[in-house]
């Protein structure tokens, strides 16, 4: 992933945001409902269990706007976005049992922080505390093992969020880090994400990363990735429960 692309993607869609937020209010209002429109009960309840307080985000909660949204993406890519059903979660298959799972950006508007919209600039916005959920099926009906990890942005985000979650099928290579060593600079490990509550190994170094490599799945992976963008990162679960950082796949 090109680091300073990433760095001035976000940068130009919170300026764009900050810019709309003067119309908006600045807030996406919270629905009524005990769980966001287009919501299955049963992925709620699931997040419930593991972090009371915390709803998945609704389509409401994603930036929608149209005159920041053609700035990044096409008409007909603007429609389709308008007519998903779940943009803040993804069903699909992260492990490799034959049980249906499911992937969530989540969020608490009872717990928040006042953030620049980017560094060094005003005005300062509410971030709302958040985190990707990841829940596998079992073979119990309705009954999920979640686990928790950050965001891309950490634990804590801005309203409407401006980003996607994909659900990258993978079937066959996939590139985790720098293995072929293309990227002449940079000595690129892979990027590792420990559920939290975590008991098992880490790397030696403590830094959260392993030696880049291929691996070869027959499984799902979570993207999120800016609007209109490449910019961001596929999850890739590992048997051991560890989160790899990956590139990109089929």
């Amino acid at each position: 992933m090109n680091e300073p692309k990433k760095i001035f993607l976000t940068t130009v869609i919170a300026v764009l945001l900050a810019q709309a937020s003067l119309a908006w209010g600045g807030l996406v209002p919270e629905t009524s409902s005990t769980f966001p429109p287009n919501v299955l009960p049963e992925y709620q309840d699931a997040i419930s269990n593991v972090l009371p307080g915390y709803k998945i985000l609704g389509n409401e909660d994603m930036l929608q706007d149209e005159s920041i949204l053609k700035n990044f993406l096409s008409p007909d890519e603007i429609v389709k976005r308008k007519k998903s059903k779940s943009l803040g979660y993804i069903a699909g298959r992260f492990n490799d049992d034959r049980f249906q799972d499911f992937a969530a950006w989540v969020v608490n508007r009872s717990i928040k922080q006042k953030r620049p919209v980017m560094p060094e600039s005003y005005p300062w916005e509410d971030h709302f505390a958040a985190r990707l959920v990841v829940c596998l099926g079992t073979n119990m009906p309705r009954e999920y093992q979640c686990e928790i990890l950050p965001t891309q942005e950490g634990n804590f985000i801005s309203l409407p969020y401006w980003a996607d979650l994909e659900l990258s099928k993978i079937r066959g290579e996939i590139s985790c880090g720098d293995p072929d060593h293309q990227i002449v600079f940079f000595d690129q490990p892979i990027s590792t994400f420990y559920p939290e509550g975590w008991k098992g190994k880490r790397p030696s170094s403590g830094k959260g990363e392993m030696p880049a490599r291929k691996l070869r799945l027959n499984y799902d992976a979570i993207g999120e990735y800016a609007i209109g963008s490449n910019a961001g990162r596929t999850l890739v679960r590992g048997s051991d429960g560890i989160y790899l950082e990956c590139a990109s796949g089929d």
